[in-house]
């Protein structure tokens, strides 16, 4: 009988999990079809279900997952070309796509400074073309935030202006009030790595949040706050101070109230970007050195990890990884 047993054992063991990686498609079976789709030239599907979402929180993170692509794909251009009177979706998915590929010019901390001068003439030649994309796209549909969410950071990086950047911002919450990733690059744009001040983002930041209700996705702007301020540490060569600033009472407290208005709350309502918010609370509790908060963030993301804010550390996969498993370590001692 133990032989016969060990035989059934092998049939009734878990299958081995595939090794983690770093997914475009954030688990979501619409965004990976649609990827395959588009790696073919076929944007048919792609660009009726845009067109038809009226979700702006789903729009948004199709846009991110459908425009993540390596290099100049020649279907983008194909697509504005057959496209480019009839609808919005084409220029908004180049557009974002120029701007994501820009930025990865730039090197470790985010400064334009610290590239060399032909580094930045392309980051600024990608960022144009992206200008360009997003206008046509605003231009095209009106009632859509996510050009002018868009916009805010590609003016950001070609210096526009704190008034046409405002501009902007004012473009996208007209739209949606609540749109996360506009008050996420509007606190970008004031902060002192883009020439703002510390104390005007954190009070940009709290004042949106003493204004939104429990469980809004803005809660989590402090987080990203206080992600910018510890990164500005990092970018100056601040080893001490980046390493112990999320260990500050303060701040930890300030981060943990956050989580818990926001993907904490009872009255928060999962969504496609609630991947996003739990990578940035799995990241600032890590850092803290708080691994049963820290834990309980991994559990909920499982395979789901985002590039930001992994990235500021290095390899997104290899910081993912490192953090969670000394979580499950710690668990068991």
């Amino acid at each position: 009988m133990s032989i016969i047993n060990n035989i059934l054992s092998v049939f009734k063991s878990k299958p081995k999990e595939e090794p983690l990686k770093l997914d475009p498609s954030l688990g979501d079976a619409v965004a990976a079809k649609f990827r395959a789709e588009l790696a073919f030239g076929d944007y048919r599907n792609v660009q009726k279900f845009l067109e038809e979402c009226r979700s702006f929180d789903e729009r948004w993170f199709y846009i991110y997952t459908l425009s993540n692509w390596p290099g100049n794909p020649r279907w983008m251009d194909n697509w504005v070309e057959k496209e480019m009177r009839n609808s919005s979706i084409p220029w908004l998915i180049r557009g974002a796509q120029a701007i994501e590929r820009a930025w990865e010019l730039q090197s470790k901390g985010d400064k334009v400074f610290t590239v060399t001068q032909n580094e930045k003439a392309a980051f600024q030649q990608k960022l144009q073309r992206a200008e360009q994309d997003l206008q046509m796209a605003a231009w095209i549909d009106p009632s859509d935030p996510t050009p002018w969410a868009y916009l805010i950071k590609s003016g950001l990086g070609l210096y526009v202006g704190a008034k046409e950047i405002e501009n902007r911002f004012k473009q996208a919450c007209q739209r949606d009030p609540e749109h996360h990733f506009a008050h996420a690059f509007m606190l970008q744009a004031v902060s002192e790595k883009w020439g703002g001040l510390h104390v005007i983002m954190f009070d940009f930041a709290r004042n949106i949040v003493s204004q939104a209700k429990e469980g809004s996705s803005l809660q989590v702007l402090i987080a990203d706050a206080h992600i910018e301020r510890w990164l500005f540490h990092l970018a100056e060569g601040e080893k001490t101070e980046a390493q112990n600033y999320f260990r500050k009472p303060e701040n930890f407290r300030e981060i943990t109230k956050a989580s818990l208005r926001s993907i904490q709350s009872m009255s928060y309502r999962k969504s496609k970007l609630t991947p996003f918010f739990q990578n940035t609370f799995a990241f600032c509790f890590s850092q803290s050195g708080n691994k049963t908060m820290a834990r309980k963030e991994f559990q909920s993301i499982g395979r789901n990890l985002t590039e930001w804010p992994w990235s500021y550390l290095g390899d997104p996969l290899r910081e993912f990884t490192s953090a969670r498993e000394q979580c499950q370590e710690d668990s068991t001692k």
